[in-house]
């Protein structure tokens, strides 16, 4: 009992022994883990793209943003400009009803003298110039003949210039493009008297619909003769047209890109008759009085 006595006591002594020396060492602790504090109200969280989006993304649409608005005025001031230019053009295109003017004015030999001259020079020019140059000598004319008193050039177009009964007037029986009657939809028809060459114009002022809206259109037709046997005399016809707004389906319009026309003339009358299923046209046109 006492070796036992003995025996423990020896043991509790050790095990002071090692606590007191552990003491004197230094403890040794256990790393801590790190303290993740909760985020700030407003501060936000990370989300993928985030930064780039504000580093990089925001700074890119600005730019296209502002270059694309540059681009939408330049293209908004072509096109006024474009308008502005097409509605100059148009002001001073020369219509069916200038032509009756001037003819009212007195000055219908002059027009004749014109065509006659330059469709007879020497060099003759190709139909379609030589429509050109008609035209712009025409225009000459009417700027030069612009009128003092409006109220009274108004009443002087409203007047017929030649009694009636002494000419039977040139006149267009038929113009038709696949069915659709285009004669209906012309308001004003100016024909020039024909020259001793053969060569006339014939001029129209029309209002027609297209996508619900109101468009006009001035066409101006060259016929130039190349005479032929059997009292048949063939043509040639060239196509000018104004138009308010582009429109390329107009039949005009589309008549005016197909180059010259073939056309036929038996008596006093003018014939033009296209055979293409797709694009039938029928033109027909009464000079009046026969021409010797």
């Amino acid at each position: 009992m006492q070796i036992f006595k003995k025996h423990t006591a020896l043991i509790v002594s050790a095990l002071l022994s090692a606590a007191h020396a552990q003491t004197s060492i230094g403890s040794v602790t256990s790393p801590s883990m790190p303290v993740i504090s909760s985020p700030e109200i407003g501060s936000g969280f990370y989300a993928p793209g985030s930064i780039l989006e504000k580093n990089f993304s925001g700074e890119k649409d600005s730019k296209n943003s502002s270059e694309e608005k540059k681009s939408a005025e330049n293209e908004a001031a072509q096109k006024k400009e474009i308008q502005t230019e097409k509605a100059r053009q148009l002001a001073a295109a020369l219509t069916a009803n200038d032509m009756s003017l001037l003819k009212n004015r007195g000055l219908s030999g002059d027009i004749n003298s014109l065509i006659f001259s330059l469709s007879s020079s020497e060099g003759s020019y190709e139909t379609n110039a030589l429509l050109n140059k008609i035209l712009a000598e025409i225009e000459k004319l009417k700027e030069d003949s612009k009128p003092s008193d409006t109220a009274a050039e108004k009443q002087i177009a409203a007047k017929t210039s030649e009694p009636e009964g002494i000419k039977k007037p040139a006149r267009i029986l038929r113009f038709s493009v696949n069915g659709y009657n285009i004669l209906s939809t012309c308001r004003a028809i100016y024909i020039s008297d024909v020259q001793l060459d053969g060569t006339f114009l014939v001029t129209g002022d029309r209002i027609y619909s297209s996508d619900g809206k109101k468009r006009t259109e001035t066409f101006h037709i060259l016929f130039k003769s190349c005479p032929g046997d059997d009292g048949i005399s063939n043509y040639t016809a060239a196509v000018k047209v104004t138009q308010d707004f582009l429109n390329e389906n107009s039949f005009l319009y589309q008549m005016s890109k197909s180059g010259e026309i073939q056309a036929m003339r038996v008596g006093n009358f003018v014939s033009v008759r296209t055979e293409d299923p797709g694009w039938k046209l029928e033109l027909l046109i009464d000079l009046g009085e026969k021409q010797t």
